[in-house]
């Protein structure tokens, strides 16, 4: 039998609605000149206001902070969020716990929903830099946000991944295991795993990639 237009438009709806909502947070003058395109979930961007960009049709959907009604029950419809390029003032209000700002705001909703939150601190690295006692308390403030799920993209080496001892060590292989969360894989891990390979249908959330790299874990991908 001949599929309908009724038939495709289900197939795609039931899709959607299969896929994880990814949010993606562009900081000032970040957004992507194209668009991002993706079969593995489904791409929300937002922006911090609607002054700071041009018009920028190909990101879709797209939404303005600065005129959403209420910050936590847009965060309710999302399950991820990946912040790009962080600002010095969103991060000191993230590592003081006084989120001010709808930027600051926004990103405290998924950690108290505890949903996964990738951050991008590579332009502050490049920025600043401290030494002594400031560094510490700077890291224990990292470290801190860490425990509470929150992932960095940094330049920086970790401290899990500095003092992993050398070595061949242990290796994971996971075939035909689907989608898997970081909660899922780290009650996967031996003791001293230093390589997960993915073979089949197997693929990890970007939590789960980030926190391995931050624990020195390689993951590749064999085929077959």
């Amino acid at each position: 039998m001949q599929r309908t237009l009724i038939d495709r438009l289900v197939e795609e709806v039931i899709s959607r609605l299969s896929k994880p909502r990814v949010a993606f947070l562009w900081g000032s003058g970040e957004a992507p000149n194209k668009a991002l395109e993706t079969e593995a979930f489904n791409a929300v961007h937002y922006l911090p206001a609607e002054s700071c960009f041009s018009p920028l049709s190909h990101l879709r959907p797209c939404y303005f902070l600065d005129r959403l009604e209420d910050i936590k029950k847009e965060v309710k419809t999302l399950d991820f969020l990946v912040a790009l390029q962080v600002s010095p003032a969103v991060l000191q209000e993230l590592c003081s716990a006084f989120p001010i700002s709808n930027i600051s705001l926004f990103i405290s909703c998924f950690i108290d929903a505890g949903k996964p939150v990738i951050m991008d601190l590579r332009a502050i690295r490049e920025r600043y830099e401290w030494g002594g006692l400031m560094q510490k308390l700077f890291e224990a403030r990292l470290r801190e946000l860490r425990s509470l799920g929150v992932v960095f993209v940094d330049k920086k080496v970790s401290s899990e991944t500095t003092s992993a001892p050398q070595g061949e060590g242990k290796s994971l292989v996971l075939k035909d295991k689907g989608w898997l969360a970081w909660s899922e894989v780290s009650g996967m891990l031996p003791g001293g795993c230093r390589a997960l390979v993915l073979k089949g249908d197997t693929k990890l959330s970007f939590e789960a990639i980030s926190r391995l790299r931050e624990q020195g874990v390689m993951v590749t991908r064999e085929e077959g």
